[in-house]
């Protein structure tokens, strides 16, 4: 009887792997790249609550400012890296993970970071990862300094405005690079964008 309901059991399986496909080479993709424009890279497209950027995202498709505005969302790997680079900043007890803000005690203000000691650590964290990664437009690398900031949906992330002045107007490509400790050098995300002056 168990081996009768085999045949139905894989024509289930079968059934349920099934997927259409629409094109012979066309099909959507995690990233973007040179020929793809995947939604996860458009801060524009990210429209409802839970939608999260990719590695990195820009404004928009087309861009009609003189400038492109670029996030970068916070992962746990971007700090692993660049305590990496900057053992410095590596501290002595990882306080990543949960916790609570409750402290109890009369010494409450001897635990909290002196104001101009937490603005020293956010300058040479920021200084290392303006160094770890470089933007490219097209084969051009492009100014950029990022800093630290939430997007409009409260992601903490990395957030810079790049000058698009001498640019000429069609279809571009953003290039996001990252330095590795041994020198090398990747590319994080391309993704195609078209920018005509209003």
């Amino acid at each position: 009887n168990v081996y009768k309901r085999q045949p139905v059991y894989i024509l289930i399986l079968i059934a349920s792997s099934l997927t259409y496909q629409n094109s012979n080479f066309l099909n959507k993709r995690d990233v973007s790249s040179s020929n793809f424009a995947n939604e996860k890279n458009y801060l524009d497209m990210l429209i409802d609550e839970d939608d999260y950027p990719g590695n990195v995202a820009i404004a928009s498709k087309v861009v009609r400012t003189p400038f492109l505005q670029v996030f970068v969302p916070y992962k746990k790997d971007i700090e692993d890296e660049i305590f990496s680079f900057n053992e410095k900043l590596k501290p002595e007890k990882d306080e990543r993970g949960w916790t609570s803000h409750i402290v109890v005690g009369f010494n409450a203000a001897e635990n909290e970071l002196d104001p101009k000691d937490n603005d020293s650590i956010y300058s040479q964290y920021l200084e290392t990862f303006n160094k770890m990664y470089t933007v490219k437009i097209d084969s051009l690398a492009a100014d950029s300094k990022f800093i630290v900031t939430t997007s409009s949906q409260g992601i903490l992330g990395f957030e810079s405005y790049i000058s698009l002045n001498n640019l000429s107007e069609g279809k571009h490509e953003f290039n996001f690079k990252r330095l590795h400790k041994k020198d090398s050098i990747t590319n994080e995300a391309t993704i195609p964008f078209w920018y005509f002056k209003e």
